[in-house]
């Protein structure tokens, strides 16, 4: 009499689907059958937005009931109408990613700040046009943010110089890249590390113009500093040093005012640095590499 199979439950399968290191893998198996439809649909996490995926998006959300990240980075339809589709969706969504648009959906933003409190990510990189009104609405409608990207605008069009008022809510936002935004002021970025009391990735890559980072507070929660291109100074380093003690990346890639000076305050000061970018650092000796391995 042959041996009855037995059944491997649900878990064990999904743990034999999450091997499968796209989710375009996952197609395969959820044709075999209804029970493995529907363990890969709950695996499905990330979404990607075309233009044609807006007439079925709906029921891409009923398939897909445990999306974390929603992408919009090629979508060029109607933004607003979009983000408020999302927010309604009752998902529980990490990161959403607005990208490459032309502006922020400020509207729908606030209706998404209302329904969906997991939101802990937001990419707007590569917008074309970025106001204060709009950073201001964001910090309004999603004051938990963990982490922000406003990276390389296409066009400034306004002033930043109140960036700080993204945090004003609890000062929240723990992960912010502002690269390229030529009108950010030392000002303005001091009063982000003063409201976003819990912020510990920044990025300011050519920031043009900027000489310092202003931090007033002892008690910075700064892990990663990315800084390339900036005109900061070894004074710069030494409020770094004295203000991040728990600083473990540094990038000055470009900052050719820095000297060896600035260099041994960061690394005396900060003890858990594991990385310090210098390439490009025309007045850091080479020298300075045989300091360090000597500490």
């Amino acid at each position: 009499m042959a041996e009855r199979c037995v059944e491997l439950p649900d878990e064990c399968w999904e743990m034999i689907f999450c091997l499968l290191d796209h989710h375009q893998h996952l197609e395969a198996p959820s044709l075999v059958c209804k029970r493995f439809l529907s363990i890969t649909n709950c695996l499905r996490l990330t979404l990607t937005v075309a233009d044609q995926t807006v007439l079925v998006l709906s029921r891409l959300f009923k398939r897909f009931p445990h999306l974390k990240k929603i992408d919009l980075r090629d979508f060029h339809g109607d933004l607003d109408g979009l983000v408020h589709q999302i927010a309604r969706s009752r998902l529980n969504l990490e990161e959403l990613n607005l990208s490459n648009q032309k502006n922020l959906p400020v509207q729908s933003l606030s209706e998404f700040g209302s329904n969906m409190k997991s939101l802990k990510v937001l990419k707007c990189s590569r917008l074309c046009f970025l106001q204060d009104s709009d950073l201001n609405a964001v910090a309004n409608s999603l004051p938990w943010l963990e982490e922000l990207d406003i990276s390389y605008p296409e066009n400034d069009y306004g002033s930043m110089h109140d960036l700080g008022l993204l945090m004003q809510r609890k000062g929240a936002v723990t992960d912010a890249g502002i690269e390229l935004l030529s009108t950010i002021t030392e000002e303005g970025l001091a009063e982000i590390l003063k409201k976003c009391c819990k912020i510990r990735h920044l990025e300011v890559n050519r920031c043009g113009g900027m000489k310092k980072i202003g931090i007033d507070s002892d008690f910075c929660k700064l892990e990663v500093l990315r800084s390339q291109g900036l005109g900061i100074n070894d004074e710069a380093l030494v409020e770094i040093g004295k203000r991040c003690r728990g600083l473990l990346h540094l990038d000055l890639e470009g900052c050719s005012n820095v000297t060896a000076r600035g260099v041994k305050e960061v690394v005396q000061k900060c003890r858990g640095l594991r990385e310090i970018n210098l390439k490009y650092c025309d007045n850091v000796n080479v020298d300075i590499v045989a300091w360090m391995f000597a500490l």
